[in-house]
């Protein structure tokens, strides 16, 4: 069965683990500076210990830049729950159902895809896409329901093509829309 993950997105803010050890390095070596200045008479000791710690605060962000340009993805900020299935009658999205009848119109957008290049140029963010800047939505009975969802490579928009062009057919779906998923 063709299917997509549901992402139900939150507003909080994520710190990835590295991120958080990046600036426990950073205050250590602040410490480390500002001790220096403070205790005088142990100035050979707390120099020792300034060097190794800014000798590992170069490695480990050598290693953190490294990482981000090309291993790690955004930060998911939220939880799946559910799949989207589009079939030629209805659309079902996690619990809910909308039957194509009652559905006055569509709209996706779909270019995020899990692992591509996001664009992004910033130093320090990460550079791979994860995946779920897609949503669905769906214009039923007066209301508009949005739904995120998932893409990778095998798993995308294209798998609900023959689905997609009967609802472009009955003028649910927008022609631009349409082109832009079956491309």
């Amino acid at each position: 069965m063709k299917k997509l993950k549901i992402f139900y997105p939150d507003n909080s803010i994520k710190i990835h683990k590295s991120t958080k050890v990046l600036f426990i390095l950073i205050s250590l070596v602040l410490i480390t500076y500002f001790s220096k200045k403070m205790f005088p008479q142990n100035i050979e000791n707390l120099e020792l210990l300034y060097f190794v710690m800014v000798v590992i605060f170069t490695v480990y962000c050598l290693i953190y830049v490294i990482n981000i340009n090309l291993f790690r993805y955004e930060t998911e900020n939220g939880t799946y729950s559910g799949y989207l299935i589009i079939e030629t009658e209805k659309i079902i999205c996690g619990e809910n159902t909308y039957l194509i009848n009652d559905i006055e119109k569509i709209s996706i957008l779909n270019y995020s895809i899990r692992g591509k290049f996001n664009g992004n140029i910033s130093a320090l963010n990460p550079k791979k896409s994860n995946g779920l800047k897609n949503y669905i939505e769906i214009h039923h009975k007066n209301q508009i329901y949005k739904y995120h969802f998932l893409q990778t490579k095998t798993e995308n928009m294209k798998m609900f093509e023959n689905e997609l062009r009967i609802y472009y057919e009955k003028g649910i779906l927008g022609k631009q829309n349409y082109e832009n998923i079956t491309k």
